[in-house]
This record gives structure tokens, C-alpha cells and sequence, in this order.
């Protein structure tokens, strides 16, 4: 069950509109909803307030907040080391 600490961490780094981007890890990785479609935004949103536990998905989203901190730590490193060229 993901707790408010979570969620937190998880809108900061994925933005507002979170569950375009978890959607689209979610059948990248081939996993749907009991009725083999993708999850629907509403379905997301429940997930991540907490309202409604999935632990596949969940994972998946956590997944996705590690590597897109990981992308955006080696972003900033990368344009630093550009500033501090010129």
C-alpha cells in the first residue's frame, strides 16, 4: 500500500500528471488490469492515494520513480559538467 510519504515522492518526481507516465511503464511491461486493458487513470490515481492496493503495480511505479530520479541525477551532473566547461 503506498503511504502519503510515498505519494509525495512520487507526484515530486513523476509531476502532477503521474499517471500518463505509469500507464505507459505498465504496458510497456505488458501488465493489465483483470480485464486485460491497460490500467485507466482513475485506477492509477486510487493506487497511488492508496485507496486500492496492487502490489505488480506498485512495484512497476516505484520502479519508474527510481530510475527517473537516476536519469535526472546523471541530467544534472551532466549539465554541470557542460556550465563548467564554457
Amino acid at each position: 500500500m503506498i503511504t502519503a510519504t510515498v505519494k509525495k515522492k512520487i507526484t515530486s518526481t513523476l509531476g502532477k500528471q503521474y499517471s500518463r507516465a505509469i500507464i505507459a511503464r505498465l504496458v510497456e511491461n505488458e501488465i493489465f488490469n483483470e480485464n486485460n486493458e491497460p490500467y485507466s487513470p482513475a485506477s492509477i490515481q486510487m493506487i497511488v492515494n492508496g485507496q486500492r492496493e496492487n502490489l505488480d503495480v506498485e512495484l512497476e511505479i516505484l520502479a519508474l520513480v527510481s530510475e527517473t530520479l537516476a536519469f535526472k541525477k546523471k541530467l544534472k551532473k551532466e549539465t554541470s559538467k557542460i556550465l563548467k566547461n564554457q
